[in-house]
């Protein structure tokens, strides 16, 4: 932004807010209104906590706004895709405490080809050292490893990419510590056993170290499955990321070869 940008004020905001007319567009919610002006203001160190009617703002709306205070047109379109097209959110499958499950989804500026489903594909298999299976279902297009799956689904406003796993062994592992744990204490318990004799025999050693067992293989496990959780999420928008870079131009003339 040029050094001479006039400041942006909220009373000014404000004041236009109030007098815009309300349309059937998609409408922008004040938690995005106040994203879309601090992403166009942020070159010059500009800040604003913006805020916008119960009903939400279009995009119009918004560059309206902009302009009437100095941002332009394209600013404020640039900032509102970019928080427009966030990966939607998807908690983690979560059980008995562990993460089992991940997923992430992306919707696509458009309708992806051939040739770029084959991008996306190739980007898939090495990201995760899988070549996996591609099967198409209709309009959607699935590639599958295992418990890895990745979509290209249409959407009623587009495309979307989106992408799941769970851990397999994760539930199986959780059950076999958390018995041994268990075990470990009830036979402890029955056994009578105190600080006099901790150690001493072998019918209180072994229930001992059976329950530390348990308790280090689920220790462990959470760590395992809080790290793999991570590392999938990374991986996912990473690629989630490049394929909505690859669909941002337009689209190539293949007419009838497009997919969905």
């Amino acid at each position: 932004m040029d050094r001479g940008f006039p400041h942006v004020r909220m009373s000014a905001i404000l004041a236009l807010l109030s007098e815009i007319r309300l349309t059937d567009e998609r409408k922008y919610q004040e938690d995005e209104v106040s994203e879309i002006f601090e992403r166009a203001t942020s070159d010059d160190g500009t800040s604003l906590p913006a805020r916008s009617p119960d009903e939400g703002l279009t995009l119009g709306e918004l560059q309206e706004v902009g302009r009437e205070v100095g941002l332009s047109p394209d600013r404020i379109a640039a900032a509102a895709a970019a928080v427009g097209t966030r990966l939607p959110s998807h908690p983690r499958k979560i059980w008995l405490g562990n993460p089992v499950g991940v997923g992430r989804a992306v919707d696509l500026p458009r309708a992806a080809t051939d040739r770029e489903w084959q991008v996306i594909l190739a980007d898939l298999r090495q990201t995760f050292h899988a070549h996996g299976r591609v099967e198409p279902h209709g309009e959607t297009h699935t590639w599958h490893n295992g418990n890895l799956h990745a979509f290209l689904e249409p959407t009623e406003s587009g495309t979307r990419l989106r992408m799941s796993t769970q851990k397999g062994g994760s539930k199986e592992t959780t059950i076999m510590g958390a018995g041994a744990l268990a075990v470990g204490l009830v036979l402890l318990v029955t056994s009578g056993l105190d600080a006099a004799t901790f150690g001493a025999t072998f019918e209180t050693l072994l229930p001992a170290l059976m329950a530390i067992g348990g308790g280090g293989v689920l220790v462990g496990n959470y760590v395992r499955l809080r790290n793999w959780a991570a590392r999938r999420e990374r991986q996912m928008e990473a690629i989630a990321g490049r394929a909505r870079e690859l669909l941002s131009g337009a689209s190539p003339n293949e007419g009838p070869s497009s997919l969905p």
